[in-house]
């Protein structure tokens, strides 16, 4: 385990485990790195795998202010360059694909090789030309206010929807707390990952699958088990090649 400092003055913990090729871990809103336990345990025997607590989330800083998809992935540069991480395997849950589109979307594909996403959508936002994202203006509304004003009930009514099998009781409950504990500030996070949409800037030449080293990932990441992911079954995380262009440099 370990920490940085963003360039704003936050603390970032991150967890980390193995060794070789860097795979980063960003969590869906409401969790932390705590919950990659068992995609930690499953993949470190070949790669380096890092889990990071994002700003408001598990072990690091809660502060009134950065409330925002873009700053999540300033966050997530910030944290390549203070650990001098390249060629990196950047993974991004939930909310946490909005974060990595976000990095592309401001600093290119720098120090990135390969991406993957899970349980995401480039336009989170559903309207009358795009029906794959996850919710509409009302449906984001609603959330970030429920979440900033009750988010200990958000936690308890989401958290169990999040699995196909559930997890042993005694990890529900340090789950539901994980979510429940997030200051009113992360709400605005939460609501903001809806707005934009990175479809244009996606490899319309990328393969529409993932190969079946990165599927084998990503199809175990809600599992909360390792069983599949064991030493005698090592797998070589690849995900999809990046090459985008940066088009910023502030957030």
């Amino acid at each position: 385990m370990g920490s940085i400092v963003t360039s704003d003055g936050i603390r970032l913990h991150y967890e980390e485990r193995g060794s070789g090729r860097p795979l980063l871990m960003i969590p869906g809103w409401g969790t932390s790195a705590r919950w990659f336990g068992a995609q930690m345990e499953g993949l470190s025997d070949g790669l380096r795998v890092i889990a990071l607590d994002p700003r408001f989330h598990g072990q690091s800083d809660r502060p009134d202010f950065g409330g925002r998809v873009s700053r999540g992935a300033m966050d997530v540069h910030d944290l390549l360059v203070a650990l001098g991480l390249d060629d990196v395997v950047l993974l991004g849950w939930s909310i946490g694909t909005a974060v990595v589109l976000s990095y592309f979307d401001l600093f290119g594909s720098e120090r990135i090789g390969r991406f993957a996403i899970v349980c995401g959508s480039p336009k989170p936002m559903n309207d009358e030309a795009w029906n794959l994202g996850f919710t509409d203006v009302a449906g984001a509304a609603g959330f970030k206010g429920f979440a900033a004003a009750d988010p200990a009930a958000l936690a308890s009514a989401n958290v169990p929807t999040y699995f196909f099998s559930p997890p042993p009781a005694e990890d529900m409950t340090w789950m539901i707390a994980d979510t429940a504990s997030l200051p009113p500030t992360a709400a605005a996070m939460a609501s903001g990952s809806s707005s934009p949409g990175y479809k244009t800037f996606l490899p319309t030449s990328a393969p529409r699958t993932f190969d079946p080293a990165a599927s084998a990932l990503t199809s175990s990441l809600m599992s909360f088990h390792a069983s599949s992911l064991r030493s005698a079954e090592r797998i070589s995380v690849s995900g999809l090649p990046v090459s985008f262009p940066s088009q910023a440099s502030n957030a």
